[in-house]
């Protein structure tokens, strides 16, 4: 092998490594978000939240059944067919706060039913804080 194929080896073995190093922060900042301690002092109590999910779920095309977990969501979606089902999750913890912002998981990422949900349910959260925190500007 020559110098340029050892080079372009190299490039290679720093490409993966920085790429493998990513996803590790990535994982290690969302175990950090998902740790923070829950904070339902935003204008939006626990109980709100979770009627606010199973009525934007109620409302979502083939979900049909909805598990709430502190600020995270899980969706059990009927497929096209209806003949099986597969779940997401759209975790709405920041940082323990409820701000509207969302982190989405789908056993099928081609699906839009998680997205529907998850901006339903941003519209409706990004509502009430809003009103018991209005920002100026």
């Amino acid at each position: 092998m020559g110098l340029g194929g050892r080079l372009i080896t190299g490039v290679g073995i720093i490409a993966a490594g920085v790429l493998a190093a990513s996803g590790v922060g990535d994982a290690l900042e969302t175990l950090r978000r998902r740790s923070s301690p829950l904070s339902f002092d935003d204008g939006l109590s626990e109980q709100e939240f979770i009627a606010m999910a199973r009525e934007t779920a109620r409302q979502t095309p083939r979900v049909g059944d909805v598990v709430v977990t502190g600020m995270a969501v899980r969706l059990h979606v009927r497929s096209n067919s209806g003949l099986s089902t597969w779940t997401a999750e759209v975790d709405f913890n920041d940082y323990g706060h409820l701000t509207g912002k969302h982190w989405t998981k789908s056993d099928n990422p081609k699906s839009l039913v998680p997205g529907y949900f998850a901006d339903a349910m941003q519209a409706q959260i990004e509502r009430h804080v809003g009103r018991i925190n209005p920002q100026s500007g």
